[in-house]
């Protein structure tokens, strides 16, 4: 879902999407919660693999499948819960100023 709205997002002036996420315990063999995953951190405390937007100048989430069941169980959506190589979403926008 995340890569169509990419390709309907990309000639959008301002927005310059970027496809973010997709790595989680789901593709370790065994699961391994040390590594520095990219996803979304659900009720299990566990990165899973998911993928969602960044948008605009301000990189602000998009997440065209944040309502699903699987990722309201553990509480609201917040975006500490989104994970880029292992930092929760808003430590790593002040990192990678």
């Amino acid at each position: 879902m995340a890569d169509a709205w990419l390709k309907e997002l990309a000639d959008v002036d301002g927005l310059d999407p970027i496809l973010r996420g997709g790595e989680g315990v789901d593709h370790d063999d065994p699961p391994s919660p040390e590594t520095p995953h990219s996803g979304y951190r659900k009720a299990d405390a566990l990165v899973h693999a998911h993928y969602w937007l960044l948008v605009g100048p301000g990189r602000h989430v998009f997440d065209p499948t944040a309502h699903q069941r699987q990722f309201t169980r553990g509480g609201p959506i917040r975006l500490y819960r989104y994970v880029i190589e292992g930092l929760p979403l808003p430590n790593w926008r002040r990192e990678s100023r």
